[in-house]
């Protein structure tokens, strides 16, 4: 596992309070309780700092998802 990855997982793990080996792309803002407005604020955040990347608004909005989050780290230039 890339360390990229390794940070990623280990940031949604311990915002949303959820095993790493249970992080898979298909868990959304809308299947998990912990992902609340306060926790996505949160999540966006900690992205931001590790990653040293920023999300505009449009990114932080429609980043619902494991999968789109990843997305727009790679879209930001962050290597998995």
């Amino acid at each position: 596992m890339s360390k990229n990855i390794h940070t990623f997982y280990e940031i949604i793990s311990s915002v949303l309070d959820i095993s790493p080996e249970d992080i898979n792309d298909d868990i959304t803002y809308d299947t998990m309780v912990a992902w609340d407005s306060v926790n996505h604020f949160v999540l966006v955040t900690e992205l931001e700092s590790a990653f040293n990347i920023s999300f505009d608004i449009e990114a932080i909005s429609n980043s619902i998802s494991i999968r789109l989050l990843k997305a727009e780290l790679i879209k930001l230039g962050v290597k998995f």
